[in-house]
């Protein structure tokens, strides 16, 4: 896989993407044109290039990077979620088309920079992924499903994950900051 940058970054050839974690089978590491402060990459440590070369057998896999991406996060004691549970505002998913070829699982905690990263029908969450491996041995990506005739279907789906898990999730971020800034402020 010439130009595979995070094959650079698994030979530990590049220090431009801080690795948060790394193990024989799975590395982590700081997206390098992050979409929000907490915005991790999960990529396989053999090269998978997207989510259509998945398998049911990866399923395993795909598993690890998520919780693996969510322990990560939840070890950093992030202030913002103190009390709640990371999980519900979590926003995970896989895009196809790839830019780089080498499977990565986006784990991205809000508040966002840009909400471009997370388009219908580009962006397909870890759950959509997680399931369609479950159920069907393979993913069914949303261009497949526009394909076969069933463009309502994949695009409500991908218009509700876009509205609960990206937008709410953000506008949720925002006012916690405005809450905890407010409290600072009356705690003088």
């Amino acid at each position: 896989m010439h130009g595979n940058v995070f094959l650079s970054i698994i030979n530990g050839e590049r220090e431009d993407h801080e690795v948060v974690y790394r193990d024989k089978e799975i590395l982590i590491f700081r997206d390098k044109y992050a979409c929000s402060t907490h915005h991790l990459d999960a990529i396989p440590i053999e090269p998978i290039p997207d989510i259509s070369s998945l398998r049911g057998e990866h399923l395993p896999l795909v598993r690890k990077l998520y919780g693996t991406g969510l322990k990560v996060l939840t070890d950093m004691h992030l202030p913002l979620f103190k009390g709640y549970n990371l999980k519900d505002y979590l926003i995970s998913g896989f895009s196809l088309p790839v830019s780089v070829f080498h499977l990565h699982l986006h784990l991205v905690l809000p508040p966002l920079f840009t909400l471009h990263q997370f388009k219908f029908p580009r962006f397909h969450s870890y759950e959509k992924v997680e399931s369609d491996l479950r159920d069907h041995g393979r993913v069914i990506s949303h261009h497949e499903l526009i394909e076969r005739g069933e463009a309502a279907q994949a695009q409500q789906y991908g218009q509700h994950y876009h509205q609960t898990r990206v937008l709410d999730n953000h506008a949720w971020a925002l006012q916690r900051l405005q809450t905890i800034a407010h409290e600072g402020l009356q705690a003088r």
